[in-house]
């Protein structure tokens, strides 16, 4: 593998031909950015004569090669902020402008390491690690063999009798089951699944590690930016779910207070600030968390963007019993209760709404509504009460239509009353429609009626209620039907950390997913994304699938238990499959060391290692190892562990065929299958 610095360092020692470019062994950047803007001959042809730089600053088009004079700058400057040299940006995180405008999506969130990957290799809530922050830039051949698709070295068919492996038999394996849970890196696996799942996802939701103060904070990474690293983490998880999302996909993330705004703005950035769809308040516990030191913590957030906001759509939630129960009179169309006719909230003026302020007209001796006055003129719209129709709109006895007749003509001789829309305290507001035909069907269908001296209509029970912001009822206390609820599946025994209420996700796959979509969940956990949609498809009938990820070592203890505890009827399987590890041998022959002799026997053999982290200082680790008789065996294994690069966990798929890794014809076959 190729070090981050390697470019720099080719490029020191091509450009040190030229004393202009190179002084006292640093790049003159200066006269470097000047010489590429102006495009000198003589910084091109050194460029040239480098086979790598030429790979990086130049691009062949139509056999034509032209070179890439924006790149070339950004990687000359991208030491000037920071020392560490692997990011541009400073190392305060607040808010920019990317160019003067007044367009606010102009304005974005920076932050060290911005630029960067982040793996996030954790892989057990006890490990700790200081992560490798790939920058975009200078490291693209470490970044593209990172998030090159990778290969399954196993996969099973999972239902509620019985668990059955992938033989080579099995050509219509992934025709089985839709459902999928992965256990490996979340931000490689998302990466992988795009080779199949690009633009073809209805839901990504993200619950990640809050970055939280104290011990609820499971984000632990041994990391002196760790808002930054937090930060960079998200972005690349982000950035890659609207890739997988499709054109009427939706984004929603689980957050708190503490990244709440930060991750708000970076969402504002990748979606745009224009497919914002809303911001959900979930109460999980009324009385709020006692460990906190100011406020007790009752909530969580739900943030829900849109990739394309004039494509997506938010569905209504069922009715609770308590709404169906306004509803307490019935005719031959179903249950409904009366309401007024006049329009409510927000826009309801005449001001707002003037062809929707006009006169109804009610005959004293009937109580029948007899006609509609013409909507008030727009330049009257400021002073309703000057109202004075010209024409009367009535129904036409004799063939049903609308006919209109002068006002004068319409009143003469009648004991009519006119109703205007006006609110409890006489101000004026508008009418429900505006349409005259259809309020005339409704009063011939007695939907719209007088009655107790009063313009109204019958509200019929709906298939659902738009969800609102805020979600406070009991079933989302993740206390009651989260960590409760996972203990009664688990025999009283606590084997996951603050889960979400299931009634929760219950109503988000509700209100984001249509019967046959997909969800993809990154962060899986204990898998409530999949008890929930197993639940929900069981009730309505629903076909719906859903991927999960889980990186951590609970996935098969846990996570997949789990879900095949939950499996029904309706949804009756899912595909468990695991990415195959690069260095999983050694992680483990790490683990099995008892004694000394172990460790020199495991030295032997990581000194004939191919996959070690390049940032450390890898032969003086081992010759000190080596030396060490009374270590403790905890510090040797952690010693060891620190050098095995944990970036190149998985296999890339395109090595598959490499004989030297041994991948056996029936797990090529499992990969086949999928990619294809």
């Amino acid at each position: 593998m190729k070090k981050q610095s390697n470019i720099l360092k080719e490029l020191l020692s091509t450009l040190s031909k030229n004393k202009r470019y190179v002084t006292d062994n640093k790049l003159n950047k200066t006269v470097l950015v000047d010489d590429a803007f102006n495009m000198k001959k003589e910084l091109i042809a050194l460029l040239l004569e480098n086979q790598y730089l030429k790979e990086y600053f130049f691009t062949n088009v139509n056999k034509t090669i032209v070179f890439d004079k924006i790149e070339f700058q950004q990687v000359i400057t991208n030491k000037q902020l920071l020392e560490d040299s692997f990011t541009k940006y400073k190392k305060e995180i607040g808010l920019s402008i990317k160019e003067p405008s007044p367009n606010l999506n102009n304005v974005v969130l920076d932050w060290p390491y911005k630029d960067c990957v982040l793996e996030g290799g954790q892989s057990n809530e006890l490990e700790a690690k200081d992560e490798v922050f790939w920058n975009e830039i200078i490291s693209k051949d470490e970044i593209d063999r990172l998030l090159r698709p990778k290969v399954f070295s196993s996969g099973e068919l999972i239902s509620q009798k019985n668990d059955k492996k992938f033989t080579s038999n099995d050509n219509d394996f992934f025709d089985k089951s839709n459902n999928l849970l992965i256990h490996g890196n979340n931000l490689i696996v998302a990466h992988t699944l795009y080779e199949k799942f690009a633009n073809s996802i209805k839901l990504v939701y993200l619950d990640p590690p809050y970055n939280t103060p104290g011990e609820a904070n499971t984000f632990s990474y041994n990391n002196s930016f760790n808002h930054s690293t937090w930060l960079t983490f998200m972005k690349n998880r982000i950035s890659i779910s609207k890739s997988l999302l499709k054109d009427d996909g939706i984004l929603c993330i689980a957050i708190d207070d503490n990244e709440y705004a930060y991750v708000k703005v970076l969402c504002d950035e990748i979606f745009r600030r224009d497919n914002f769809l809303g911001s959900v308040v979930v109460q999980i516990k009324k009385e709020g968390r006692t460990d906190n030191q100011f406020f007790s913590t009752s909530h969580d957030y739900m943030i829900f963007y849109a990739k394309d906001k004039s494509k997506a759509k938010i569905n209504n939630l069922p009715m609770t019993e308590d709404d169906l129960a306004k509803f307490s009179e019935s005719d031959d169309l179903g249950y409904y209760r009366w309401r007024d006719f006049i329009r409510t909230g927000g826009n309801a003026t005449p001001k707002d709404r003037h062809n929707q302020y006009f006169g109804i007209y009610v005959d004293e001796s009937t109580n029948k509504i007899i006609g509609i006055g013409d909507k008030l003129d727009k330049d009257n719209k400021n002073s309703p009460e000057k109202y004075s129709p010209l024409k009367i709109y009535i129904r036409n006895s004799k063939d049903g239509g609308i006919e209109s007749i002068d006002s004068k003509k319409f009143l003469k001789g009648k004991k009519i009353k006119t109703f205007f829309p006006l609110n409890k305290n006489g101000g004026h507001q508008v009418w429900a429609w505006s349409s005259i035909e259809k309020i005339f069907d409704a009063i011939e269908s007695e939907e719209i009626q007088f009655i107790n001296g009063k313009i109204k209509r019958k509200a019929r029970s709906k298939k659902g209620i738009k969800p609102t912001t805020m979600w406070y009822d009991p079933e989302y206390n993740a206390t009651a039907h989260g960590t409760n609820l996972l203990k009664t599946l688990f025999s009283g025994r606590k084997v996951f950390s603050y889960p979400k209420s299931v009634f929760t996700m219950e109503d988000l796959l509700q209100i984001t997913l249509d019967k046959e979509d997909t969800v993809l969940d990154l962060f899986a956990g204990s898998a409530t994304t999949a008890h929930a949609l197993c639940k929900l498809n069981l009730k309505d009938g629903g076909k719906r699938n859903f991927i999960l990820v889980e990186q951590m070592s609970y996935c098969k203890s846990t996570t997949r238990k789990r879900i095949k505890k939950v499996l029904n009827e309706q949804t009756d399987n899912f595909i468990y499959l695991d990415l195959q590890k690069l260095n999983a041998s050694i992680f483990d022959k790490i683990n099995q060391i008892k004694t000394h002799a172990d460790t020199k026997k495991i030295i032997n053999e990581i000194e004939k290692y191919g996959y070690l982290n390049i940032q450390r200082d890898i032969e003086k680790t081992l010759g000190s190892l080596k030396e060490i008789n009374n270590a403790e065996i905890k510090f040797i294994k952690s010693a060891l562990m620190d050098i095995l690069d944990k970036n190149q966990m998985y296999l890339s798929y395109s090595e598959i065929n490499d004989k030297s890794q041994k991948i056996s014809d029936e797990i090529k076959k499992l990969n086949n299958l999928f990619y294809k």
